[in-house]
């Protein structure tokens, strides 16, 4: 009972002194969550204030190197606009021109007020030439040496060039902008001298930030020192300009230009005091200047920490208010647990009761006894078991109601239950007022709130009465079982069909299934089945209804196949079974399995429709078709093509006779029939499919060519082949024709090539001997006539000489053609012509052109065969000028064993060779021909962009062979 109890309210078994410490517990962990977040937002807030304080140096930083800059491209155009302004250019002519000391004066005095408006102090025009200089305030100029290096790179680059900051006798600083005039052959200047002090340190004093005072330096380095221009800002009591040793690497002006690569970031040093100091330097753009802004560390640090305060007083009043929270926590959780306290013993009460009603109103024996053994509980099943009543049995022992046997029994029972505080269930055999039962008993121990053994409980179970029921809803469940698994199994839908007399029905009962088969719900069909009938199709409603409505089938069996149109899947196939059985009200209750045979029936008709095309495919074809049998590749079919082409009289005088019955004894090559037909068809069994060529014979003797087709499929589970023969005699008699009429042309090309040559070689001989005789007699006749004028004649001379140039460039010119027509070289053999032909585009072409000859010095060819192969190579030299834009063209000329070899190579652009063969080009293909004139081959090999590589193999024909 308190364990059921306890299990209501886990809490109230929580002892108060355990809640003080999950207090004290709460509140210390909740402390070091706040000391850790303290410490945490500490860690941040000095992390942001760093951010924060290096985003306000660089913003100044940036802000006032765009101002300096700003001022400085300012100077540099006011100074720079002396040279353009037509003013001061006049008054600068007259005084280089004249020399007039007045002119220089106005000069000097114009720049000087231009000057005093634009903020300059001096001005002073600067002869290097003749090494004097004048100063418009009237004192004599100090130019130094470096003033002079300076003044020689304006002139130089004819641009501005700064000088400085420098420091001058009376202090402070002074900056120099010097200006060449627009002459470059003149070498004057002029020196716009400015009092940077003042200028530069009024005009950056501008800016400052009231929590990081701000100090601005401009330094420049100067051979091995640092020159500073006077700090700006709290500490400009300093002198203006100083100077640092480089060697200083404390000072943080020293270290900006020791490490350039982090100008522009922060850098941290000391200042001329020696303070510890943080800052930026910036380069300015067109000047040797860095521009540094700086901030004291102590400072930078304590702008850094000024965030820290707020964030620790929060947490303080955080961690007192966790203290007074957990306090109250506390008092609450007391209150709560006292609270808890009184309900729980109430409850308990009501808890008893309720399971002294619970043990009566079971059919179970059920009891409770303290450690000593006496009954404490026990309810009226209990009772009648024993034969004794309730106040017989009230503060009982077992050891008193139970015989000496049985006693020792549950004495053994209730030690291991004690020892093992365990619940134990076992059957017994129990000696009870109505005899011997077998009981089922289950024992266990009882606790208080403290979790201490106080007792134990039992509960007793006639167990024949229990087997009884269990053996029968066993029983019950295996059928149930059995049945789903049968029904889960078909591959259909079973389910009832009630017809009522008034024409309406419904389906009473139904298997998931039926879902699935109609797409409709279960539920709607129990109803009515009127959606169901809708959908199946006008023409098979009217059948069904016959069948299931007419009184007179009622005894009969319905099996019908019907078309139905499903919500999702169309139109589907379905194939019912049912058994009727008649109602006493006159309707038909038909049980039965549907199924969708949507599948069947497209396969059977697809079946037949596949026959249907086979056979039309057989009967109608126009090659003839033979089925054999492996087995003794008898043929077993042939259609009407087969008859015809055999010229049988029927299919039967075909059949039952082997494959080789109808072919010569041999085939091509001597092969038997017999053998390369069953080596052929074997092939066809394990590859599936096989082409060959094959004789026939017809049944009048004729022998005949044809191509063979076979395939392998299964007839019944067995292999058959079918040999699909188409009759190929006409073809093989124009393929014949073909060859014949190709031998033709190619002896019609040669002869046709023989003729060009011999007209070429005709044509040469015409020129040499007649037009070249008369051309050299015309030679000859100008030289005479040369002779015979004078110097008197210098016109004539003149034209005379233009006639022999003319002559001479159409004698070479006549050669060039009759080389062209027909080289002499050809006659010296076909390297000879070879390297002419190299030399030649060599020369005339700009292009490298290489021979390359191996074994074939003394190489001696027919001369017709040496002018095809001189023409194709110069052809080949001729695309490679057009096409190939190449560098290099490669020749080389081989000869192994009674073949010639010749390749040409070229660096150039390549092409691809499958797109020119579909071109059908007549330069490729007229290469080939020639070359299969002489029974060679020849093979172009070219990649776009890897060059052209052409190898041509020929027979070698020999001089005077017919």
């Amino acid at each position: 009972m308190t364990d059921a109890v306890s299990a209501r309210d886990p809490e109230a078994n929580i002892h108060p002194l355990r809640r003080d410490r999950w207090a004290a517990w709460v509140t210390m962990i909740g402390a070091c969550v706040v000391l850790v977040v303290l410490i945490i937002t500490a860690f941040y807030s000095i992390q942001a204030g760093d951010r924060i304080s290096r985003s306000a140096v660089h913003a100044v930083a940036a802000a006032r190197d765009r101002q300096f800059v700003a001022w400085l491209g300012e100077r540099d155009v006011q100074a720079d606009l002396i040279r353009s302004t037509s003013i001061f250019s006049e008054v600068y002519r007259r005084w280089r021109q004249t020399g007039d000391s007045a002119a220089r004066d106005l000069l000097l005095s114009q720049l000087f007020e231009y000057g005093q408006r634009t903020g300059f102090s001096d001005v002073i025009l600067w002869d290097l030439k003749s090494e004097r200089a004048w100063s418009a305030t009237g004192h004599s100029p100090r130019l130094g040496p470096k003033l002079r290096l300076s003044a020689r790179q304006a002139l130089e680059s004819a641009k501005l060039v700064h000088y400085g900051p420098y420091s001058q006798d009376g202090g402070g600083a002074l900056l120099d902008f010097i200006v060449p005039v627009s002459d470059p052959t003149d070498r004057t200047l002029i020196v716009m001298r400015m009092n940077a002090s003042e200028q530069m340190a009024a005009y950056l004093m501008r800016w400052a930030l009231p929590e990081l005072p701000v100090e601005i330096q401009l330094l420049r380095r100067d051979g091995d020192s640092v020159v500073v221009l006077g700090a700006v800002g709290r500490r400009s009591g300093m002198a203006a300009i100083q100077r640092i040793p480089l060697a200083n690497r404390e000072r943080l002006c020293v270290r900006a230009f020791a490490d350039p690569a982090r100008q522009g970031e922060l850098l941290d040093g000391l200042d001329g005091v020696g303070v510890s100091v943080v800052g930026v330097a910036s380069p300015i753009p067109g000047t040797d200047w860095l521009l540094m802004t700086k901030v004291d560390r102590a400072g930078f640090d304590a702008n850094a920490f000024r965030h820290i305060p707020w964030p620790l007083i929060v947490g303080l009043l955080t961690l007192m208010v966790l203290v007074v929270l957990a306090g109250c926590i506390l008092q609450r959780e007391m209150l709560i647990a006292r609270r808890r306290e009184r309900e729980a013993q109430s409850e308990r009460l009501l808890a008893l009761d309720l399971l002294s009603a619970i043990a009566e109103s079971s059919e179970e024996a059920i009891f409770a006894r303290d450690l000593e053994g006496r009954y404490l509980l026990f309810n009226r099943v209990f009772c009648e078991f024993l034969g004794k009543t309730p106040e017989e049995l009230r503060g009982q022992g077992y050891r008193t109601l139970y015989p000496p046997s049985m006693v020792v029994q549950v004495e053994k029972m209730d030690h291991q239950i004690l020892a093992e505080n365990g619940v134990f269930t076992q059957e017994e055999l129990i000696e009870t007022a109505l005899g011997q039962r077998v009981m089922l008993m289950t024992r266990g121990p009882l606790h208080d709130n403290a979790g201490r053994i106080i007792g134990i409980f039992g509960i007793a179970r006639d167990f024949a009465s229990h087997m009884r029921i269990e053996a029968g809803l066993q029983e019950r469940s295996a059928l149930r079982d059995t049945l789903a698994s049968i029904v889960e199994s078909v591959p259909g839908a079973l389910h009832s069909l009630l017809i009522r007399p008034d024409g309406g029905g419904c389906i009473p009962f139904s298997t998931p299934m039926v879902d699935d088969l109609y797409g409709l719900s279960r539920q709607d069909l129990a109803r009515d089945w009127a959606t169901l009938t809708a959908r199946i199709h006008p023409e098979d409603i009217a059948r069904l209804e016959k069948v299931l409505r007419d009184p007179q089938q009622g005894s009969r069996q319905f099996c019908e196949v019907f078309r139905y149109r499903h919500p999702a899947r169309g139109w589907r196939w379905i194939e019912g079974w049912a058994t009727p059985k008649q109602e006493s009200d006159g309707s038909f209750l038909w049980h039965g399995f549907f199924m969708d045979v949507t599948d069947r029936v497209e396969g059977e008709e697809a079946l037949r429709e596949s026959e249907e095309r086979y056979r039309l495919l057989f009967e109608r074809s126009s090659d003839a078709i033979l089925v054999l049998e492996p087995s003794d590749w008898g043929i077993v079919r042939a259609n009407p093509a087969a008859v015809a082409m055999f010229l049988a009289a029927d299919e039967s005088h075909l059949v039952s006779r082997s494959f080789w019955d109808y072919s010569p004894p041999e085939q091509e090559g001597g092969l038997p029939s017999t053998v390369r037909a069953i080596e052929l068809m074997n092939m066809a069994l394990r590859f599936g499919s096989c082409v060959f060529d094959w004789h026939y014979r017809r049944l009048d003797g004729e022998v005949f060519p044809a191509t063979v087709r076979t395939t392998r499929f299964d007839l019944l589970g067995k292999p058959v082949i079918q040999c699909s023969i188409c009759d190929v005699t006409h073809r093989k008699r124009q393929e014949q024709e073909l060859i014949r009429s190709r031998a033709k042309l190619r002896e019609l090309t040669a002869h046709r090539e023989k003729a060009r040559e011999d007209e070429r070689a005709y044509m040469a001989r015409e020129i040499h001997d007649d037009l070249g005789q008369y051309l050299t007699a015309l030679r000859m006749e100008t030289n005479l006539m040369g002779m015979l004028l004078t110097e008197q004649n210098g016109e004539a001379v003149k034209r005379l000489a233009s006639m022999k140039e003319l002559i001479d460039h159409l004698i070479a010119e006549t050669r060039r053609v009759i080389a062209r027509l027909r080289p002499v070289a050809l006659d010296l053999g076909l390297v000879s012509a070879a390297e002419w032909l190299a030399a030649d585009y060599r020369e005339r072409m700009g292009v490298d052109c290489y021979l390359e000859v191996t074994d074939a010095e003394e190489l001696d060819l027919d001369d017709d065969q040496a002018t095809t192969l001189f023409r194709i190579l110069q052809e080949c030299l001729t695309n490679v000028i057009r096409h190939a834009r190449a560098k290099r063209v490669d020749i080389r000329v081989s000869v192994s064993g009674e073949v010639l070899c010749m390749e040409v190579y070229d660096d150039g652009q390549g092409f691809d060779p499958a797109r020119v063969r579909a071109k059908k080009t007549f330069g490729l293909m007229g290469i080939r021909e020639r070359v299969l004139i002489y029974g060679g081959s020849a093979r172009i090999d070219s990649q776009i962009g890897e060059g052209t590589r052409l190898t041509i193999n020929m027979p070698i024909k020999p001089r005077g062979d017919a």
